[in-house]
């Protein structure tokens, strides 16, 4: 679901922290965004739906007011929340139901594919280091990888009392591919943004490119 939508946008941040709703304000985010027509929105979240449809994935897409919203069903074991607002913002939220089943291997190599990385294993197979965390193992093998990491935002949930972080990874030589965040549990998204729709020179790609990413990535999750 989107940032917008989820109870931890309320609240207001505490010094040294951000709320849900400061961290919107991102700067990969255009200052006025202009609205598109109905008609171009409504190609875009139709070319994203039948490829992932195509891929025998399920959704259910209830539309808000502005955005597009899918659920994708009928991947066991996997939460998959697809956003796409109407000035071409794309979200999709990647979480494991079973904590258990969650290895470096499998999240470095989804982050990978996801930021357009040269292939699912460059750089060497990803393996656990006894010292770290899975997220600090994970993001170890991406900078292996070529790709760039963010030290952790942290941000203060006022509604049940939390602090969490994010790690931002990026792909230097792919920038039109967005960026991944990684939270603390293990949860994954990946932000990015339809070419010919985003404003302020932003850089996208296609709707079909990123349906058929999401899909490779929740194919080869299934697969593993």
């Amino acid at each position: 679901m989107t940032l917008q939508n989820s109870p931890r946008a309320a609240g207001q941040g505490s010094r040294g922290h951000k709320t849900r709703n400061e961290a919107l304000a991102s700067p990969a985010l255009p200052e006025e965004p202009r609205q598109v027509s109905d008609g171009t929105r409504d190609e875009v979240v139709s070319a994203i739906a039948n490829r992932l449809t195509d891929h025998d994935l399920n959704i259910r897409s209830p539309q808000w007011e502005d955005s597009h919203y899918f659920k994708i069903t009928n991947t066991p074991g996997v939460m998959s929340d697809l956003t796409i607002s109407d000035i071409g913002f794309v979200e999709w939220e990647y979480r494991l139901c079973d904590a258990g089943r969650a290895h470096p291997a499998h999240f470095a190599d989804l982050v990978t594919g996801l930021l357009g990385g040269a292939g699912e294993h460059c750089g060497g197979p990803a393996r656990r280091y006894p010292d770290l965390t899975l997220r600090s193992t994970v993001v170890r093998v991406l900078t292996q990888r070529g790709m760039r990491a963010l030290v952790p935002s942290v941000y203060r949930d006022d509604v049940i009392g939390e602090v969490y972080s994010e790690i931002e990874v990026t792909n230097p030589a792919r920038p039109a591919r967005g960026r991944v965040l990684l939270a603390d549990d293990n949860s994954v998204r990946w932000e990015c943004h339809v070419s010919g729709i985003a404003a302020g020179g932003i850089q996208g790609i296609g709707p079909e490119e990123i349906a058929e990413t999401i899909a490779r990535a929740l194919i080869a999750g299934h697969e593993g």
